[in-house]
This record gives structure tokens, C-alpha cells and sequence, in this order.
């Protein structure tokens, strides 16, 4: 829309999309050496994803704030039609009649090959991630609490145990 409005303001997607943490690595790890490697590591890290701070703050210096709708995930689930009622609100356009199936289209793979995660892994990864969680609530003023790495910071789960539940989920218990 914006670039139909402000064909000179409007940024592309993959400037958009290619945004990355200033520490993140610019070089790939060695043991994504080789051919098909660079796609590999962009599978295999999650980790990108949990910079939600730092991508909604590049979003909001890309796009303007009224642009924006912040919604829960799980408030997506929970309350799908009421969700998409806010949806179409936000954009201007007419209400679903009817209101499309909740459907689960990206389910995880029930066996995954490797090493199974341990509770220090799971706190590793949440740490680095601390600030970012801060700022996506400070940007968006949506709560976190409920988040599993929210949960893992604050102690209220227990990482051990999380690390078992992912590894039974992973097909690696």
C-alpha cells in the first residue's frame, strides 16, 4: 500500500525482511561450510526469531506506528474470530462472513535427529534474549508472560524439565 501511495518512501520487503541483530554473526559457522550451508544456518537458527525487540523496532522505522496491530499468538488461538475482527478493523475492510477455519498448517516434525537439549542449553539461549523480550513489551504493550522464555527468565518454569519436554516432542527422549 505504501509503495502505491509514496513509491520513493516505500521500502522493499527484502530490506525489510534481511534486517539482523547488530551481534549476529556475519560470517557463517564452520560447520555450515559448504554447499548449501548458508541456507542451512538460516533454517537452523531459531534464534533470529527471538529478537522480536529489535525487529519490531526496525518494522516501526520502516513502516509508521498506525500501520501497526500487535496481536497475541495465543490470543489468535484462543479467540480467533474476535482476533480477526480487530484485523479487519485495523485495515478498513468488511468483516468475515463467514469467519475462516483455524487451521494447523506449520506442525512440527515428531522425530527430529541430534542431541537432545539440556536445561543450561535452554538458558543460554533465553539469556541474550532478556533485553529483547523488554523491549517488544515496551513497543508493542503486549505481555509476555505466558512466553517460555519469559517463563525461563523469570524461574516461574523450571529449564530442566522444558528441556525434557522438547526433547520428548523432538523424539529425542
Amino acid at each position: 500500500m505504501v509503495r502505491e501511495r509514496q513509491p520513493d518512501k516505500a521500502p522493499d520487503w527484502p530490506e525489510m525482511m534481511a534486517w539482523r541483530p547488530d551481534d549476529f554473526p556475519t560470517e557463517l559457522p564452520a560447520e555450515f561450510d559448504g554447499r548449501g550451508g548458508r541456507a542451512r544456518f538460516m533454517r537452523a537458527s531459531g534464534v533470529i526469531r527471538g529478537y522480536y525487540g529489535g525487529q519490531v523496532r526496525h518494522g516501526l522505522s520502516v513502516f509508521p506506528r498506525e500501520q501497526w496491530l500487535f496481536l497475541d499468538f495465543a490470543t489468535l488461538l484462543a479467540e480467533p474470530n474476535p482476533t480477526l475482527d480487530k484485523v479487519t478493523r485495523h485495515i478498513g475492510v468488511g468483516r468475515f462472513k463467514p469467519y475462516p477455519p483455524l487451521r494447523q498448517l506449520m506442525a512440527g516434525s515428531p522425530s527430529i535427529s541430534g542431541t537432545a537439549p539440556t536445561g543450561a542449553d535452554l538458558m543460554t539461549l533465553a539469556r541474550p534474549l532478556e533485553p529483547e523480550l523488554a523491549e517488544y513489551v515496551a513497543l508493542t504493550g503486549l505481555s509476555v508472560d505466558h512466553w517460555t522464555t519469559e517463563r525461563l527468565l523469570t524461574g516461574d518454569l523450571d529449564a530442566a524439565e522444558q528441556a525434557t519436554v522438547y526433547a520428548r516432542k523432538a523424539g529425542l527422549a
